[in-house]
């Protein structure tokens, strides 16, 4: 399986020479240290594998944490992970679109889980953070997911500041795109 995935790595043309033989170190890193084929295994017996590698390379927290972002690569790549991830909504993206642009790759992350689960932004609740947290244990090689979804959390306060806020934001979207919308009041009738 490793040699399928390094073939594949090689013939990515978006990728300079460097690159390609930094991804295929990763993968062999892995493979080499853990003794097993990495490519196309189980994310989460994976993840475990590759925290194992910072052990046996003696501790250096940089090589590590290059290994990881170069393998996670490979693996979105190769839709071993990430497959499940989808486009956001019309009101997902109103509210990605108002965030302050350092706290959006945490945002777009819940964001595209939250679409994927089809929760839409005015149900979200504290629920849905530890849902998050397991989704992200599942399917990323993230080693701490509670760092993620702390992160989540601060930048979602920062940007939402109520409920109300977010059917406003919602309703504007849809307004704009012409897409119905499924808050709609009946009229009302005046005596």
């Amino acid at each position: 399986m490793t040699a399928t995935a390094l073939r594949r790595i090689m013939t990515w043309p978006d990728l300079s020479a460097n690159e390609r033989c930094d991804w295929s170190s990763a993968l062999n890193t892995v493979t080499h240290v853990s003794c097993r084929h990495a490519g196309f295994d189980p994310v989460s017996p994976m993840r475990r594998r590759v925290e194992q590698v910072g052990s046996r390379l003696g501790g250096k927290p940089a090589t590590r944490s290059n290994v990881i972002c170069r393998l996670r690569k490979i693996l979105h790549r190769l839709d071993v992970i990430d497959s499940t991830l989808e486009e956001l909504t019309i009101a997902w993206t109103a509210l990605f679109e108002r965030a302050y642009h350092r706290m959006r790759l945490e945002l777009s992350c819940s964001m595209r889980f939250c679409t994927a689960k089809g929760i839409a932004p005015e149900a979200i609740t504290d629920e849905h953070l530890p849902l998050f947290e397991i989704g992200l244990t599942e399917w990323t090689l993230q080693a701490t997911p509670r760092r993620l979804v702390t992160g989540v959390r601060r930048a979602w306060n920062k940007t939402v500041t109520s409920k109300v806020q977010i059917i406003k934001v919602a309703a504007n979207a849809l307004h704009r795109s012409g897409q119905p919308s499924a808050e709609r009041r009946p009229p009302s009738t005046q005596p």
